[in-house]
């Protein structure tokens, strides 16, 4: 996979070709690229599996660790993607992903819900911050 851009149709024709060379019946193919695109930002789950990798996709939102695991994403973009970002560009960046994803199993909304908020409030005091 050569970008963090539309990833998830790339690893959806992965999955398509390897469970054809290995047989999979068509239909458990198409249920298989449904899902890894339901990772895909904005895209509406559909049913209870893509609600349940949706939620394992950005589980991170709900992680005491959301801030080093987006300093460790901010690195590897800088590495990867020649994509540079100031600290309070960073700091909005962070947030503007923490209010826009949220999950959709009450399991999920049960166990990194009250985490994700309080992410969403240390986001707010860095920007007010000024760093």
């Amino acid at each position: 996979i050569n970008s963090f851009e539309d990833h998830e149709s790339t690893s959806a024709h992965i999955a398509r070709e390897f469970l054809r060379n290995h047989k999979h019946p068509e239909e458990r193919i198409k249920t298989v690229e449904l899902i890894i695109r339901s990772t895909s930002m904005n895209v509406p789950s559909q049913g209870l599996l893509e609600e349940i990798i949706h939620d394992a996709d950005i589980q991170s939102i709900g992680n005491e660790d959301f801030f080093k695991i987006g300093n460790n994403l901010r690195k590897e973009w800088e590495l990867v993607e020649g994509m540079f970002y100031d600290q309070d560009e960073w700091n909005r960046l962070q947030l503007d992903f923490l209010l826009s994803n949220d999950f959709y199993t009450d399991y999920a909304k049960r166990t990194y819900g009250p985490v994700r908020k309080k992410n969403i409030e240390i986001a707010k005091a860095r920007i007010d911050a000024g760093g």
